[in-house]
C-alpha cells in the first residue's frame, strides 16, 4: 500500500523514556470555562500550548484537591473508518471546612463546559477537557463512617470527550523561572485578573 493512501500514517518518531515519571495528578487545578476562551492560542515549538486568550468578563478558578487523591484517566476508542475518540475523566477530592467553602465547591460543580489545567505528579501541566468541557460529572459527600475517616470531603469526577489526550500547556520561561513555575504564574494571573475584574 502507498503511503499516499493511508489517511492516518505514523508522522513522527517516539522515544520512550528508561524511568519514568510519577504518575498521578497534583493537588493544584485551574478551571476555566471553554465558553470564555477567545481561541487565540500561541503553540510552542513543541506542540504544547503556550499561552491563551480569554473573552471580558471570563470567570476562574482554582482547586486544590487533597494530596494523592486525584487522578485522571483517559479512554481512547475508534472503531473501522472512523475518527478517534478520547473519553477523558478527572477525579478528585477536595476538603471544605466551612459554609463558604461549601459554597464554591458546590458553585464550581455547577458551571457547565469545564477546562482543567492540571499539575501533575511528573511536574507537567495538562489541559483536560480542553476542546468541548466538561460534560458530565459524578460526585460523593459525606461524614464517613468510622473515626479514623475524613469527613467534609466532596469527591467528584468530571468527565468529558475529545478528539486527543489531555494536551501540555508550558507557558514562555521569563527571567530565572523554571518550566513548571512560569506556567504557575502565568495561569495564576490569569485568575488574579480574574478576581479583579
Amino acid at each position: 500500500m502507498a503511503a499516499s493512501t493511508v489517511c492516518n500514517a505514523l508522522t513522527k518518531s517516539i522515544a520512550t523514556r528508561k524511568c519514568l515519571p510519577s504518575g498521578g495528578v497534583k493537588v493544584k487545578m485551574w478551571i476555566f470555562q471553554v465558553a470564555d476562551m477567545s481561541g487565540v492560542e500561541t503553540i510552542s515549538s513543541d506542540g504544547a500550548l503556550s499561552s491563551f486568550g480569554l473573552n471580558t468578563g471570563y470567570q476562574a478558578i482554582t482547586c486544590t484537591g487533597r494530596p494523592k487523591k486525584g487522578k485522571g484517566d483517559n479512554k481512547l476508542t475508534q472503531a473501522v473508518d472512523a475518527a478517534l475518540g478520547v473519553d477523558q475523566s478527572l477525579a478528585i477530592e477536595v476538603a471544605y471546612g466551612s459554609q463558604d467553602e461549601l459554597d464554591a465547591i458546590m458553585a464550581f460543580l455547577r458551571a457547565e463546559g469545564k477546562t482543567a489545567f492540571v499539575e501533575t505528579n511528573s511536574g507537567d501541566i495538562r489541559q483536560y477537557f480542553h476542546e468541548f468541557g466538561t460534560d458530565s460529572l459524578e460526585g460523593t459527600d459525606g461524614s464517613g463512617a468510622l473515626v479514623t475517616d475524613a469527613p467534609n470531603i466532596v469527591a467528584a469526577t468530571l468527565k468529558g470527550s475529545c478528539t486527543t489526550l489531555p494536551r501540555f500547556f508550558k507557558a514562555v520561561i521569563t527571567g530565572q523561572l523554571s518550566q513548571l513555575a512560569a506556567s504557575r504564574a502565568y495561569l495564576d494571573g490569569l485568575l488574579a485578573a480574574a478576581a479583579s475584574s
